[in-house]
């Protein structure tokens, strides 16, 4: 039987290179607006001694959307879902403070919870950003199995959340454009594209673009 056709290239050197060194539209202001978000997020963090700014760090970087809206809603949904994770978590520490395999049964099970909402739903990567806070503060009340440290454990994780949350909400509306202004220049981008694809259609660097841009979809 035929394998069926597919417009799939193997990824060579010189390919990934040219993926890296693409110029679409935006990418670069859109770098440096993450990493502004990063840096803030982690000036809040040694403001506030919040440990392990890493954490906070790489969650701002995972959250971080292109335009001013997406960012304010994303920062303000994620916040109110992870003060209700955080009543829950109250409830599992006080079950399973003084029980390692229940402590273990309940850190599996949280794990197996936000990977699959991150597989199996629109909660992507908000899910595994949870996951991975949520696991971290299991963890660490685990190596620390004292009433107060564990609720500064939960306080913490609170944190490493509600800093990226708060810096997405306060500083994208001031640094991130609007999603009309996104839409304008990916739709006149497209159509630049496409004009110099018909002055020069034997153009592989162009092909390339196009192809990825098909890949994409609509919301390329």
């Amino acid at each position: 039987m035929a394998k069926p056709a597919t417009n799939v290239r193997p990824l060579t050197a010189s390919r990934i290179w040219r993926l890296i060194t693409e110029r679409s539209p935006g990418r670069g202001t859109a770098a440096l607006r993450m990493a502004a978000a990063c840096t803030v997020t982690v000036l809040v963090g040694e403001i506030w001694q919040v440990p392990d700014l890493a954490v906070p760090a790489l969650v701002t970087m995972a959250l971080w959307q292109k335009d001013r809206v997406t960012n304010v809603l994303a920062g303000l949904a994620v916040n109110l879902l992870f003060g209700l994770i955080i009543l829950l978590m109250f409830g599992l520490v006080r079950l399973t403070l003084d029980h390692p395999m229940g402590l273990a049964s309940a850190t599996a099970l949280l794990s197996f919870g936000f990977f699959f909402l991150g597989s199996a739903s629109k909660l992507k990567p908000v899910a595994y950003m949870l996951g991975l806070v949520v696991v971290y503060a299991m963890i660490a009340i685990g190596n620390v199995p004292v009433g107060e440290l564990a609720t500064r454990a939960l306080l913490y994780a609170d944190l490493f959340i509600l800093v990226p949350g708060a810096v997405m909400v306060c500083l994208a509306p001031f640094v991130c454009p609007s999603p009309k202004t996104l839409l304008t220049r990916s739709v006149a981008n497209h159509l630049r594209l496409s004009a110099a694809l018909l002055r020069t259609p034997e153009n592989k660097e162009q092909h390339d673009q196009a192809e990825t841009f098909c890949g994409k979809g609509q919301k390329a």
